[in-house]
């Protein structure tokens, strides 16, 4: 439930629950960035190990092939089957058939495969004659003569190269080597695409690592910031003025967080604030230089009228400083319509005032000095030209703020203070805490 307690009610035990509580889910935040991105490494590896069992099984499918085809391809001989040779290659005359007369026989045989040599697997009481065959042919003719009142047998082996043999069998090797060949390249481009998915997956880890090492450090640095109090008047000054950021920044808190978003649609009274303001003090600003410059020109001196001027200047430059009206209307605002119209209106009105303020005081300052001259010594112009700086300063620490708020990656005491400023009604003093934060830092030029 929302409660109406200002930022400067705030004391360090509150500001660093705030900062410890928005470092810790910012470090759950990128413990899960991490966790995922992890995940997707595992992923990646499981699926390169898949690949590298599925390499390995081509691999040793393709070494067999290869195997079976350094065999094949050659010019070994190799005897021919009988089914593929056409013709009769044995020849057997029994005893109980033998005649006193000589008989002949003709072998005439026909091969799928040429002809690379020939053998006689059985050669019993005959004699050969009449051998027709050339290395490479197809066919093969013979005849054996057989002897009178004996037994005869003869038959023919005939033998190929088994280049020539399995010739069909080899081209099915070798467009399966070749097929294996490929599927492995297809395996070892996927391995080397995961890998470097990997690597890339490993170089994307790494800067979350280092953010949640800054994390820690921060958490650490909280800590010790609660545990041994406030002893230098800085860290007090930044708790009186209620600015959780600029304690941050003071602390030397490096974590960015990326979780916690402040858009002009989340939040319009926050940037509407800081563009009026921010928008205003550069007028003021610009206003001053060619006051001071006018004034330089004249070359006047120190009068007694002048400190009475410069009073009044302080003071407004001082309301200035705060944009103290402006944001006091912020406490009224709860809703965004109709109350941000009305809002709009108060906050351009006192914006009206504030110049006014400004401008009335120099243009009198002006007119003194041109009617008294003689009575003003030295040094307005540096008085007024801190007072320049003061204005300057002021811009600056504005632009600052409206850089960290529209930053995607916001230092970790704006996301506390954004955080924190949902627990609170008066959200339109984001911009007073933030922006008084960065005028202390400023002024001790730690920005």
């Amino acid at each position: 439930m929302a409660v109406d307690v200002p930022f400067t009610a705030f004391n360090l035990q509150q500001v660093c629950a705030h900062l410890s509580s928005t470092l810790y889910k910012h470090g759950q935040y990128l413990k899960l960035e991490i966790d995922q991105l992890d995940g997707k490494i595992a992923s990646e590896q499981a699926a390169s190990k898949n690949k590298e069992d599925e390499k390995f099984d081509l691999g040793k499918k393709k070494a067999k092939a290869e195997a079976r085809l350094a065999f094949l391809d050659s010019k070994e001989l190799e005897k021919l089957e009988p089914s593929a040779i056409q013709g009769q290659t044995a020849f057997h005359r029994p005893r109980k058939y033998t005649s006193p007369l000589p008989e002949k026989f003709r072998f005439s045989l026909q091969s799928k495969y040429p002809i690379r040599d020939h053998g006689r697997a059985k050669d019993l009481a005959v004699t050969w004659s009449a051998l027709g065959w050339w290395d490479g042919a197809p066919t093969f003719t013979v005849t054996v003569k057989t002897k009178p009142l004996k037994e005869a047998e003869a038959e023919v082996t005939l033998f190929g190269w088994r280049k020539e043999i399995h010739a069909a069998e080899i081209l099915t090797l070798r467009a399966e080597i070749k097929r294996l060949g490929d599927a492995i390249a297809v395996c070892d481009a996927t391995i080397g695409r995961l890998g470097r998915e990997v690597d890339l997956l490993r170089t994307r880890k790494q800067p979350w690592i280092t953010k949640l090492g800054l994390c820690r450090d921060d958490v650490q640095n909280v800590d010790r910031a609660l545990s041994s109090g406030i002893s230098k008047y800085w860290e007090k000054e930044y708790l009186e003025v209620g600015s959780i950021s600029g304690f941050a920044f003071r602390l030397g808190l490096k974590s960015k967080d990326e979780m916690e978003r402040a858009t002009r649609w989340s939040h319009p009274l926050l940037f509407e604030t800081l563009e009026l303001c921010h928008r205003e003090a550069e007028a003021a600003r610009e206003l001053h230089e060619r006051q001071v410059d006018g004034y330089r020109d004249m070359g006047l001196s120190y009068g007694t009228v002048e400190l009475e001027i410069n009073s009044k200047l302080g003071t407004s430059l001082s309301r200035r400083q705060d944009f103290s009206q402006a944001e006091n209307r912020t406490k009224k605002v709860i809703g965004v319509e109709p109350e941000e119209s009305e809002f709009n209106k108060e906050c351009k009105s006192d914006i009206d005032i504030f110049k006014k303020d400004l401008a009335e005081p120099l243009d009198k300052l002006v007119k003194e000095l041109k009617a008294s001259p003689s009575k003003l010594p030295g040094n307005s112009v540096l008085i007024m030209k801190n007072d320049g700086e003061c204005l300057k300063q002021q811009v600056a620490a504005l632009k600052l703020v409206s850089k960290e708020l529209y930053a995607e990656a916001k230092p970790i005491g704006v996301a506390a203070t954004l955080q924190a400023a949902e627990s609170y009604r008066n959200r339109g003093e984001l911009v007073l805490s933030m922006y008084q934060g960065k005028r202390l830092n400023l002024a001790r030029g730690l920005e």
